[in-house]
């Protein structure tokens, strides 16, 4: 278990904290010399509840009213032959057909009804049945939808077998597919179960089950839903902020670190802004209600948890990533922050081996230390490849040409007099062909502080080198695996 304890970054870990860091450890863990520092809690994981479902297949036969077009006959690809007439009610197996075009509204009216008698034949509890049957009549289940589902399922004190086993059947059977994915996501961890569940606002509670109390499931909903189970924050107060999520899109330079040290994360968004800024973006949802669904990757498959607006001050300033204009920033750091709880947040070693370096809690501090390949990877869901040495300068400039995002971590070995941060993550944002120099960004939003050796913008960010001092202070680079 690492954690930053950098004699460059003034500051120390508390002394309550259970954190040590060997600097000859391969993570990129500084945080901005600017701040100050903290730490942690956790708790025991409750059994997973599972539920094999087998809801109507497609090939199921329904019967619907087909509106008549021509009277005709109509050949079904199962072959038998109906006859359409003004008022004809016509048995189907399937839902092609051959030889005549079949009205749109056929198919969605037939999905339709084959939704409502799943729900009429699976969902037990009248409240839920009635409720579920309501709000899927458009053809979706949305995030507005469910809260007002979970609500139903709080009609007594607890959640009992019945509306436990609606609830699951809800999540996991046909409904699903009438939910967007972010809410299927969170939906699943509600109900399912996950990891995270554990705790609940430094209070012990564990997954959703039969028998459990309704401000259970309250504190789940808030949990997943409502984003309301911030992270641990030494020295913090929460307070709501009303500053936009983007004022003028995303940029490298809207990234300035706080007191953790997650350098690998923030370098990983300074490579995407730089290269993709949209895909910042697309990360967020607004909800509308003073919260936003944020979207990370977990092998691939999309992961999302929700933050509400409240962000961590110590003496009216940020205290973890600024957010003095925008929020965006401060926000996907503390949504990783909340994500770390589920146990995922995977991190190796410079030979390929994973290591569980982290308690996995719902705290700022125990992000400090990782990977910016694996965070790239879990930001963009695309596959990075590291490479653990600077061998071939123009390998690294080609991917950074042809769009892909790059990210660099320095040697531990490193004087505080040089112009690099030592065991450092930085994101690479230009290459200049004529000069043959790279211009890196430090996620502190400033050069070295330590160094006399200056650039004419010392309070930029963006540090110049040659290939030559790039082989010189880094140890690794990452990025996108061409395909």
């Amino acid at each position: 278990m690492f954690s930053p304890t950098n004699s460059d970054c003034s500051s120390k870990l508390s002394a309550q904290s259970p954190h040590t860091h060997d600097l000859s450890q391969p993570f990129e863990t500084n945080i901005n010399p600017l701040t100050t520092s903290k730490l942690a809690h956790s708790n025991v994981l409750s059994s997973r509840d599972q539920l094999d479902l087998h809801p109507l297949s497609l090939t199921e036969q329904t019967d619907i009213d087909i509106k008549p077009i021509v009277s005709r006959s109509i050949n079904w690809s199962n072959s038998a032959t109906y006859q359409t007439a003004p008022t004809s009610h016509v048995q189907a197996d399937s839902l092609g057909a051959t030889g005549v075009n079949v009205p749109e509204s056929i198919t969605v009216n037939r999905l339709a009804l084959r939704q409502k008698r799943w729900i009429q034949n699976t969902i037990d509890d009248q409240g839920l049945r009635t409720t579920i049957a309501k709000r899927s009549t458009d053809g979706t289940l949305d995030r507005t939808d469910l809260l007002k589902i979970f609500d139903i399922a709080k009609d007594g004190n607890q959640v009992d077998g019945q509306e436990f086993h609606d609830l699951k059947a809800l999540v996991n059977g046909t409904t699903r597919s009438l939910m967007p994915e972010s809410v299927q996501n969170l939906a699943g961890k509600v109900i399912n179960g996950d990891r995270a569940n554990r705790n609940y606002q430094d209070v012990a509670l564990g997954n959703l089950k039969a028998g459990s109390s309704d401000s259970e499931l309250t504190m789940l909903v808030s949990k997943w839903f409502l984003g309301t189970d911030h992270p641990f924050a030494w020295w913090s107060k929460y307070h709501q902020t009303d500053l936009p999520l983007f004022s003028d899109g995303a940029s490298y330079q809207d990234i300035k670190q706080g007191d953790t040290g997650d350098c690998y994360l923030l370098a990983s968004l300074a490579a995407v802004a730089k290269q993709d800024p949209q895909q910042i973006q697309d990360m967020f949802t607004d909800n509308g209600d003073g919260t936003y669904t944020v979207r990370f990757f977990r092998k691939g498959q999309a992961e999302y948890v929700t933050v509400d607006s409240y962000l961590p001050e110590y003496q009216g300033n940020s205290i973890y990533a600024d957010y003095s204009q925008e929020t965006w920033v401060a926000l996907a750091e503390k949504a990783y922050a909340q994500l770390n709880e589920s146990g995922w947040l995977d991190n190796w070693n410079d030979n390929g081996k994973h290591i569980d370096m982290r308690y996995s809690i719902n705290s700022y501090d125990d992000i400090g230390g990782g990977w910016s390949f694996i965070s790239t990877e879990q930001i963009t869901g695309k596959t990075v490849q590291p490479t653990w040495s600077l061998d071939d300068e123009q390998a690294m400039i080609q991917a950074f040409q042809t769009g892909s995002l790059v990210t660099l971590g320095s040697k531990s070995d490193i004087g505080l007099s040089d112009k690099i941060i030592h065991n450092h993550a930085y994101a690479l944002i230009d290459y200049n062909a004529q000069t043959q120099t790279f211009t890196l960004y430090n996620p502190w939003g400033v050069d070295n502080p330590y160094t006399s050796d200056q650039d004419a913008n010392p309070d930029d960010g963006q540090v110049e080198l040659t290939w030559t001092e790039m082989q010189t202070y880094f140890r690794e680079w990452d990025a996108l695996q061409q395909t």
